[in-house]
């Protein structure tokens, strides 16, 4: 299954935490001005991602750090080449950097990598869908502890308070009367909490849930009783029986 969509419409901090939410696995294909930019995901957590064009190689970062000397490079990049063995995987045996060393390097570059892919605000994404195991090719950097959304975001500054003010105004476009019900169905508690908090201040009766499931329960409830509300929901949403 592929999901295709905009990044004006679902920015990346988005596309995480639904991938992250539904546990998904497969890879994320993110097309923008700067080209294309591939994150592969494994049960959600991101656990690779391109490098990019221009981008330096693992080994390069190693040595500019100063956790391996030429001498050993060398001699790990003759036995790749003969052998066929990744790089890292010859350093690491050969005892020229440790384990946890290298997943260490490994894992802030990633961080850093997919925090500037935060930036991008224009351009088309693609979620290829797949739970087989894929390769890591040589353009990326790959962790076997994937990371969460949290760890990705933290510290970064939120967008919260104009995704606030553009569902405020749809939702008083739609409405016009203050006091009308408002059904909430966001994923992301911190940011549900933030819009109720933000649409019960200015006279709405807020109802909220955080799955498609209960917001179809409750929308269905709402209807049946006859009462007209208003929906605020995600674009895209994790479903328990048809994935997304």
């Amino acid at each position: 299954m592929t999901v295709i969509g905009s990044l004006e419409d679902l920015s990346f901090p988005d596309i995480l935490q639904v991938v992250h939410v539904s546990k998904q696995s497969g890879t994320l294909v993110l097309v923008g001005p700067g080209g294309e930019r591939r994150v592969r995901f494994r049960g959600g957590l991101v656990c690779g991602a391109t490098l990019g064009p221009g981008g330096p190689e693992l080994e390069d970062l190693l040595v500019q750090r100063g956790l391996v000397k030429a001498s050993p490079l060398r001699m790990a990049r003759e036995r790749s080449a003969r052998t066929g063995e990744p790089l890292p995987g010859v350093l690491v045996a050969i005892g020229a950097v440790a384990q946890t060393t290298l997943e260490d390097v490994v894992r802030e570059e990633l961080r850093a990598l997919l925090r500037s892919l935060v930036l991008l605000h224009e351009g088309e994404f693609r979620f290829e869908v797949d739970d087989r195991e894929a390769a890591a090719d040589s353009t990326e950097l790959g962790v076997r502890v994937g990371l969460a959304p949290e760890s990705i975001l933290e510290g970064m500054p939120r967008r919260a308070g104009a995704r606030i003010g553009r569902a405020r105004a749809t939702a008083s476009r739609a409405g016009r009367t203050p006091h009308r019900p408002v059904l909430l169905v966001i994923e992301r508690s911190a940011f549900r909490r933030a819009l109720q908090e933000d649409l019960s201040a200015h006279g709405y009766r807020v109802d909220a849930v955080g799955t498609a499931t209960e917001g179809l329960a409750r929308g269905r409830s709402m209807s049946e009783s006859g009462r007209p509300f208003i929906l605020v929901a995600d674009l895209l949403l994790a479903d328990e029986r048809r994935g997304w």
